[in-house]
């Protein structure tokens, strides 16, 4: 991605990185170029939002009919008409189409729309993706649990032949309770993989924190630390 081009929302704010400053900083309102974003191609970094994992068998049909259709069923599922969703078609047959889907319920469509409608081209990226492609391109990730403490936010992002599978976010964590959340987000994690029917390798990518033993113990770990700024250079 082209740093100059990728905004990160946090809360109700946008930032952008400066390369001379080397940090984002807040973008005001009467900063904002409409005429340069009506041309450019941007990426939106997404941050403290929950990724939701579906998978729907959809009869055959071109790729305009199943964007739409899979648009009517998530809003369906949501009750509203404006989730942010991405999808791939993982199987197909002569009569039908599995797809995978990720959405993004978010209270930050508004901004969203307001700020960024009228670019050349929108990418919004969560940021557990994000961190995701940050640790493979440090490492050759393809399973395993990655727990990441950005800002106040801990992240647990489930990882099976190198994609998310699914993700839990704890929001405005203190410091002090994370092994009990850590305690809490992994029985989650093992009751679910049963659930789903997966088995994933014990390896544990731990971002920006450390964590008691009895929680590791188990699992082979490799150890980041990531300053926000750098997730604006991940490719």
């Amino acid at each position: 991605m082209n740093s100059n081009n990728i905004y990160m929302i946090i809360g109700r704010e946008i930032y952008t990185y400066d390369k001379r400053t080397k940090c984002y900083e807040k973008f005001k309102y009467e900063d904002i170029d409409f005429i340069y974003f009506k041309n450019k191609k941007l990426n939106i970094i997404l941050e403290g939002e929950e990724i939701y994992n579906l998978k729907l068998n959809l009869p055959r049909m071109n790729n305009i009919s199943l964007k739409k259709n899979i648009e009517k069923e998530v809003n369906l599922l949501f009750k509203k008409d404006d989730i942010l969703f991405d999808y791939e078609v993982i199987k197909s047959s002569d009569k039908n189409l599995i797809t995978s889907i990720k959405c993004i319920n978010t209270d930050k469509y508004e901004i969203i729309d307001r700020y960024f409608a009228g670019c050349k081209s929108l990418r919004i990226i969560p940021i557990q993706e994000v961190l995701t492609k940050y640790i493979k391109n440090k490492a050759k990730v393809k399973e395993g649990i990655v727990i990441a403490l950005i800002k106040e936010h801990l992240y647990f992002i489930i990882l099976k032949y190198g994609d998310i599978v699914f993700c839990i976010l704890n929001k405005e964590v203190d410091e002090k309770d994370i092994n009990n959340l850590c305690e809490e987000s992994l029985n989650i994690i093992t009751k679910s993989l049963e659930h789903l029917s997966l088995s994933i390798e014990n390896n544990m990518y731990l971002i920006n924190l450390n964590l008691d033993k009895k929680h590791t113990k188990d699992f082979n770990i490799k150890r980041f630390n990531i300053k926000a700024e750098e997730l604006f250079y991940v490719n």
